[in-house]
């Protein structure tokens, strides 16, 4: 009796520290307009963000990001993605959405910022690249990502754990990939690359 209601006493502890550890969850994006983002358009106006059932909604078939004012470090990154699927689609291993979630941007440049990117294209979501001179040491897991990754059309969720330049993520709760960047802090960004994408629930926590 004694050692379990030590373990349990600990368990406790332990749990506690790791909630006083993290931050309240708050929205990157308001469901309403763009507040607290910015733009880079590559070519055209703005119109390639709009807002649509409370979701961001990013159009075809400009180029560019909206991001975050805000920089960031440590911290847990979650939200909501789902593409249009496009009439006539016989098989999802055939479609080429592509979109792309840039954290730790460090520098705009002419192009993709320097970055590193969670990858927004349906047949790699997830996967972990870089833009720019960062560097990068990522593991990826392709079978876990064809059994997370649900039919084109549906909702999917994913999480980024990031903390000193180690970074976890997973698509529906099955991790996806991970690994290290010499980048560990910076804006966050939602791209546009051709494909109609929504997202939503886009919440982000952080680390202390």
């Amino acid at each position: 009796m004694h050692l379990l209601f030590l373990l349990t006493l600990t368990l406790g502890s332990f749990q506690g520290k790791a909630e006083a550890n993290t931050g309240e969850w708050v929205d990157l994006f308001n469901g309403k307009n763009y507040a607290g983002l910015t733009f880079w358009i590559s070519v055209g106006p703005e119109y390639t963000f709009d807002v649509k059932d409370g979701c961001m909604w990013i159009k075809a078939p400009q180029a560019g990001y909206t991001y975050t004012r805000k920089s960031y470090r440590n911290y847990e990154l979650q939200y909501d993605w789902k593409f249009d699927r496009p009439e006539g689609l016989k098989s999802d291993d055939e479609f080429t959405g592509n979109s792309g979630v840039f954290i730790h941007i460090s520098k705009i440049l002419k192009e993709w910022p320097l970055s590193v990117e969670v990858d927004g294209k349906y047949l790699e979501a997830g996967k972990l690249g870089v833009f720019g001179k960062t560097k990068g040491d990522f593991q990826d897991y392709p079978e876990n990502r064809k059994a997370a990754r649900r039919p084109v059309g549906e909702w999917n969720t994913t999480h980024v754990y990031s903390k000193d330049g180690t970074i976890r993520v997973t698509i529906n709760g099955k991790l996806v990939a991970e690994g290290t960047s010499d980048l560990s802090e910076g804006l966050i960004g939602f791209q546009a690359q051709g494909a109609n994408i929504l997202y939503r629930a886009i919440k982000l926590r952080e680390l202390k």
